[in-house]
Parts: C-alpha cells; structure tokens; sequence
C-alpha cells in the first residue's frame, strides 16, 4: 500500500519561505516540496510519499523539514497502524 499524503498550513509569513530540504529518516518515505521561495500570500506544497511494503504493525516515521525559519528546523511525523490485507 503506498499512502500519498498532502497538507496545507497556512500561517501569516513576513518573508518568502524557503524550504532547503527534507530529510528523511526512513527509505520508505518520499518527500516533494516546492522548491523556489514561497511569497508572502502565495502558496507552496509538501507532498510526502509512504510505502507500507515489508512494514506491519504501528509505524511512527519522521521527516525533518529545514528552511529558513526559527527554528530552522520542524518535524512531519507520520503515524498508522499496518494491517495485512487479509485480515479485513
């Protein structure tokens, strides 16, 4: 199963955000996010790909965000419970 999750937050910035990366603590997670500066009033995307595959059970995935912002640094953290299939 591959869990596609997007989101928005949307906070009053003074100046353009940018993201420089996001790293990711697990090979099953895929980051995409808008990589120019993001404007005051507009709009910019972080897309986080999950694979379940070869995973069971809880699951508690982190991804650290890192901009130019203060803190520099803030944590996506993703959390499901992976069933087998079958059991439903």
């Amino acid at each position: 199963v591959v869990l596609n999750c997007s989101a928005g937050s949307h906070q009053r910035i003074l100046r353009a955000l940018l993201i420089t990366s996001i790293e990711k603590t697990c090979g099953c997670t895929s980051p995409e996010f808008t990589r120019t500066p993001v404007k005051p009033g507009d709009e910019g995307k972080i897309k986080i790909t999950y694979d379940s595959k070869g995973h069971k059970g809880f699951q508690n995935k982190r991804l650290i965000v890192k901009a130019n912002t203060n803190p520099s640094e803030s944590i996506i953290r993703i959390k499901a419970q992976v069933e087998n299939i079958n059991t439903f």
